[in-house]
């Protein structure tokens, strides 16, 4: 009946990680260039039970398996359908690649590409972070602004700089650092290849909320069984240390 228990929370835990997971991706659902964070299917695995507080250290009791547990996700990279906005400063990619930023020191990668000038008409993200060309920190001087699909920049015909799209090995992992930012971890960023840049457009996110709403729902019933398992569980314990109470 222990065991039980254990069974229950373990249940808990992993439906509580993807309500959380999936609760992320809705919340973002209207963010440009947002990669929804999916979930990998898990082998089930055991854990080693010890009684604790025993003399000579902890006395092992033997192995139990959690049926369930709490997934690992990770970053989905299917594109985002194109949507037209017209903006001069609103920048798409079709294919592979990221769009290099700077923001605080640190360079992060993105697909979203909605953009602004400062009053210094360097070109930055919403929310400050500087956008990286072929020589670093991209400025656009007055003008009007057009790209190549290679990501050529130039204003009034005059190409002024390149925007840096860089793409990572096959399998390589990523962190997620705010809504719209991505950390490649273990690999480094090479020349992206096969791309094409679009003007006035914005990739959307990747989720669908639809799929998404149904897979919380469903994640919802399931953390709602474990705890009425796990009530249950109690209350035969319970019931079990009262009646032998009185053998």
């Amino acid at each position: 009946m222990i065991r039980g228990v254990y069974v229950a929370a373990a249940g808990m835990v992993a439906s509580m990680t993807r309500l959380n997971r999936l609760a992320n991706n809705i919340a973002n659902v209207a963010t440009p260039g947002y990669k929804q964070d999916v979930a990998s299917p898990e082998v089930f695995e055991g854990m080693m039970l010890a009684r604790v507080g025993q003399a000579g250290g902890p006395q092992q009791i033997g192995p139990l398996t959690t049926v369930v547990v709490a997934e690992r996700p990770r970053v989905d990279l299917t594109q985002g359908a194109l949507q037209a906005t017209g903006g001069e400063l609103d920048f798409s990619l079709s294919g592979p690649g990221f769009f290099a930023v700077e923001k605080e020191g640190a360079r992060y990668f993105t697909r979203n590409g909605a953009w602004m000038l400062d009053p210094n008409r360097a070109l930055r993200t919403l929310d400050g972070g500087l956008v990286l060309g072929a020589g670093g920190p991209i400025t656009i001087p007055p003008g009007t602004l057009t790209v190549e699909t290679n990501g050529q920049l130039a204003v009034d015909g005059r190409v002024v700089d390149t925007l840096s799209v860089v793409d990572f090995p096959e399998g390589t992992a990523f962190q997620k650092i705010g809504h719209s930012y991505l950390q490649a971890v273990g690999a480094e960023a090479v020349p992206a290849r096969a791309f094409e840049v679009h003007q006035g457009f914005l990739e959307a996110s990747n989720v669908n909320a639809m799929d998404s709403m149904v897979e919380l729902l469903t994640s919802h019933k399931n953390y709602g069984a474990s705890q009425r398992f796990l009530q249950l569980a109690d209350q035969a314990l319970a019931k079990a240390v009262n009646e032998l109470g009185r053998v």
